[in-house]
């Protein structure tokens, strides 16, 4: 209960902040918080590469060569095989990252996995048949210093897709094909 309390208490202070500089006809949180340039800080640790890019540009949109950054360092390392990311994953990514850094940490998102082939999807241990992972739209990720429930309750709050938390592998899932909740 106290995980999903401090939760709840940064949420309010973003909010606050927000309205703060927001009309009363305040968007939605998330809107205000995805105005701006979406910068992401991104390890991934099979290939040990860490990558920083801005993949959307406030007043210009996607930028291509950021968004080409996330689909390499989101792409199946074992096949060498990429696609073109959801960009709603990038933006989970992003508010995720965005809530790391309001809460004084330092933002790092590691990458257990993105995109898969259907190959390596078979022989992934625990897999699910059709996931989310063959059609980039999910990525696994541990964030050190922050436990998995935190993690997991964050991206609850977010509420774009599937969350699912693996305690003992320590890492979440995160995806855009709806929202459900399930332990690994």
């Amino acid at each position: 209960m106290m995980i999903y309390r401090k939760l709840l208490f940064v949420v309010l202070c973003v909010l606050g902040s927000l309205a703060a500089i927001q009309p009363a006809e305040a968007r939605d949180w998330k809107d205000n918080l995805l105005d701006q340039d979406r910068c992401l800080t991104l390890y991934r640790v099979s290939s040990k590469e860490n990558s920083t890019f801005c993949y959307w540009r406030k007043g210009f949109g996607y930028d291509r060569a950021g968004y080409a950054k996330a689909n390499w360092i989101l792409r199946d390392v074992t096949y060498r095989t990429q696609v073109a990311m959801d960009p709603l994953l990038l933006d989970t990514l992003f508010i995720i990252q965005q809530w790391l850094i309001l809460e004084g940490r330092s933002g790092e998102i590691k990458i257990l996995s993105g995109y898969r082939t259907p190959e390596n999807n078979r022989k992934t241990k625990g897999s699910a048949r059709l996931s989310q992972h063959m059609q980039g739209t999910a990525a696994d990720i541990h964030v050190p210093g922050v436990s998995t429930k935190l993690l997991a309750a964050m991206s609850r709050i977010i509420g774009v897709g599937g969350v699912g938390i693996y305690i003992e592998k320590k890492f979440v899932h995160v995806d855009t094909a709806g929202v459900r909740i399930w332990a690994g």
